[in-house]
């Protein structure tokens, strides 16, 4: 994936990894990081570098199943806890009535009241909880 940089440095690094060998396991994009693009969702680009570049320094090829599949176990629990946490929020709001109603003020308080709980949630939400990749440790 090629952000802000030129089509140039794009073919360079076609050319420097020989894609057509890779067939269609291995695809460049060249994008722009201030226009979302939808190419990109679901993929977590820092964990994604971080797994190439260590597969480069050992000598592995990008394309290799066994290099993709380190980032697909890294990110796959991840991708999960927030699917589930979703899932989980959004099933406990919708639910009418006052127990319910009841339940949901008591959780909201008790994460206001407990400085480490409210710390726990907000990491998460923010996505630096876990292990983080390198370029986002700075």
């Amino acid at each position: 994936v090629g952000m802000d940089v030129s089509a140039r440095a794009l073919e360079r690094v076609r050319d420097r990894i020989n894609l057509e060998r890779h067939g269609t396991r291995l695809k460049l994009w060249l994008g722009s990081l201030v226009y979302r693009d939808r190419r990109l969702e679901g993929y977590d680009a820092a964990a994604l570098v971080e797994v190439l570049v260590d597969g480069a320094r050992l000598g592995i090829d990008f394309g290799d199943a066994q290099l993709l599949a380190r980032y697909e176990r890294w990110r796959s629990l991840d991708a999960f806890s927030v699917m589930a946490a979703t899932d989980t929020i959004n099933r406990v709001f919708g639910l009418p009535g006052r127990l319910p109603s009841a339940v949901r003020r008591l959780g909201m308080g008790a994460i206001q009241r407990l400085p480490a709980l409210k710390r726990f949630f907000m990491d998460e939400a923010r996505g630096v909880s876990g292990r983080l990749p390198e370029l986002l440790r700075g």
